[in-house]
């Protein structure tokens, strides 16, 4: 709805929205080499119809400092980004059946492996 509050916030017009989070880790533990990293993902959806959705969101994990490490199976990583485009239909209140496709990207030294991921999903809930 226009003006709904959402969990996390989002700039809406009842028709589509659009939303952002980003964030950064710091771990200096004792056992391991210090790390540090910044993630974050922008996300939009469009309702077509009250149906029937549209759905696109960006991810990315970037670490920092030249530290690599293995992220999503790609070793000697230090940056992994995600593109995902959905199609959805709200079946009812409670099910919904989305067709989805993530194109992965890893500038990792030990190869990016192909994690690209095509996915059909029944999300009901009760």
């Amino acid at each position: 709805e226009k003006g709904k509050v959402l969990d996390p916030p989002a700039y809406t017009d009842s028709k589509a929205y659009i939303r952002g989070a980003f964030g950064q880790l710091y771990d200096d533990a004792d056992i391991v080499s210090d790390r540090e990293a910044n993630y974050g993902f922008v996300e939009a959806l469009y309702n077509i119809t009250p149906k029937w959705y549209g759905a696109y969101r960006y991810s990315i994990v970037d670490l920092l400092h030249d530290y690599r490490d293995a992220l999503n199976s790609a070793g000697g990583s230090s940056q992994y980004d995600r593109h995902s485009i959905a199609l959805g239909y709200r079946w009812s209140d409670k099910t919904l059946i989305k067709l989805g496709y993530d194109f992965n990207d890893s500038d990792g030294l030990v190869g990016d492996p192909s994690d690209n991921l095509l996915s059909l999903v029944l999300v009901s809930s009760f």
